[in-house]
């Protein structure tokens, strides 16, 4: 018994210097922070990582309880797992301490780049054009030159001068391709050669526009002549076939003046007074297209003479109508006419 108690009391005494030695070098002697990379900008967050090395040099795993401090809070934030987010430009050291042993390192916070989203847009054209309203018959616009009524013509015959916009639709289109489609869904897209698949050809052909154009017409009573609305499609290089709607304006006789016209001309053909001899009055009952072209608004003697007034207020009022418009357009680039350069397809 007692040789056995003597053989466990040497066993521990040669074991004490070992049990040191293995206690010593599991000891905290250095902690390392290293962020990858170790810059970020404002708004970013990056992660940041400590390790360790034992008195002895060797590199260690450090025990649980880490801590993350920043020397300024202005320029960046840290979680308890080491993730930093960049709040403001600047420097700032973050440390990491373990043990008692601390670490640091420096980060750096950028601003955030500018952005460099364009304005351009590459779809959008400077529409210019004419074309003709579609109106019915019954639209009469009139000028009052002096004591007469002049009827202008503004319709169906007279050109109507287009400024506006159009937009390119994607509506993909393979009818017209045999004319030459020429829109493009951008602008900085190369056009396909003649034996490119199909997938290609598609990507490219983007004829159809919307449009809003303001309308001028110089034979009517006034240069501005409304809006018009609707569709374009391409059907050769620059050149664009337009169906749409148009808001127009008319100078139109009042009911007011009609009625006090149609007396006029009832009482004075009963008179036999030639002059109003050439006014129809069913035209004039129905406000049929002219039938007040020529009229005066002052009352005309058998001689000719102009007397008063028929009618106190104004013989025209403008109303706007609703009609249909055709015409032709040449769309320019926005991005070609501002200078700016296409984006990459």
């Amino acid at each position: 018994m007692r040789r056995i108690r003597l053989f466990v009391l040497s066993f521990t005494i040669l074991a004490l210097p070992f049990a040191a030695c293995n206690t010593g070098a599991q000891t905290v002697a250095k902690v390392s922070v290293t962020c990858n990379p170790n810059a970020l900008t404002a708004g970013s967050t990056i992660s940041c990582n400590a390790s360790g090395t034992d008195t002895t040099g060797k590199a260690m795993t450090l025990p649980a309880g880490t801590s993350w401090s920043l020397s300024d809070t202005t320029v960046a934030s840290v979680t308890a797992a080491g993730l930093v987010t960049g709040k403001a430009a600047g420097s700032d050291t973050i440390t990491a301490t373990n043990s008692g042993v601390s670490g640091s390192t420096t980060i750096t916070v950028e601003s955030p780049a500018a952005s460099s989203t364009s304005t351009a847009c590459t779809d959008c054209w400077l529409s210019v054009g004419v074309g003709v309203n579609l109106e019915p018959k019954s639209f009469s616009d009139y000028s009052n030159a002096g004591t007469i009524l002049q009827t202008t013509h503004l319709g169906n015959a007279t050109p109507q001068f287009l400024l506006g916009v159009s937009y390119s639709l994607p509506w993909r289109d393979f009818a017209w391709r045999w004319l030459g489609c020429s829109s493009v869904y951008s602008e900085g897209q190369p056009k396909p050669a003649p034996n490119a698949p199909d997938s290609a050809q598609e990507d490219y052909c983007y004829p159809w526009k919307a449009f809003v154009n303001v309308k001028f017409a110089t034979g009517g009573s006034q240069t501005f002549s409304g809006f018009t609305m609707g569709l374009a499609h391409s059907v050769m290089s620059k050149l664009d076939i337009m169906v749409g709607a148009s808001f127009s304006p008319f100078n139109e006789v009042t009911s007011g003046f009609r009625s006090i016209a149609i007396q006029t001309v009832e009482a004075q053909q009963a008179a036999k007074n030639p002059y109003y001899t050439q006014f129809s009055l069913a035209a004039m009952e129905h406000n049929w297209r002219d039938a007040f072209d020529g009229f005066p608004t002052t009352l005309v003697s058998s001689n000719g003479a102009q007397g008063a007034p028929i009618y106190a207020g104004s013989p025209l009022s403008v109303n706007y109508h609703l009609g249909g418009f055709i015409g032709i357009n040449v769309p320019l680039s926005f991005t070609k006419l501002l200078g700016i350069p296409n984006p990459t397809p």
